[in-house]
């Protein structure tokens, strides 16, 4: 055994008990009043407007690349009834 070890280990045990005791003794916090309202429609509205949350920005991405996707599929479309070598603009 090294000779700081033991002073080490004398340090943190102090320093683990009240750690423990004040994590034992905590009174978990309520973070939204409303949440939990028995008889309110909050809990609804806070699960739909994270669902809507969640959802927006893959929509979003998913709408431009239907855009674009689809804005490509015109311009092939037109490209194809053009005669060969025709100008076209943009």
């Amino acid at each position: 055994m090294r000779a700081g070890s033991s002073c080490r280990w004398a340090a943190t045990v102090p320093a683990m008990l009240a750690a423990i005791v004040l994590l034992l003794c905590a009174v978990p916090g309520h973070a939204c009043s409303v949440c939990s309202a028995p008889n309110s429609p909050s809990p609804g509205a806070f699960t739909l407007s994270t669902v809507f949350l969640s959802l927006l920005p893959l929509l979003m991405v998913g709408g431009t690349i239907y855009w674009i996707r689809r804005a490509w599929r015109q311009r092939e479309a037109l490209l194809q009834t053009l005669p060969y070598g025709a100008d076209v603009a943009a």
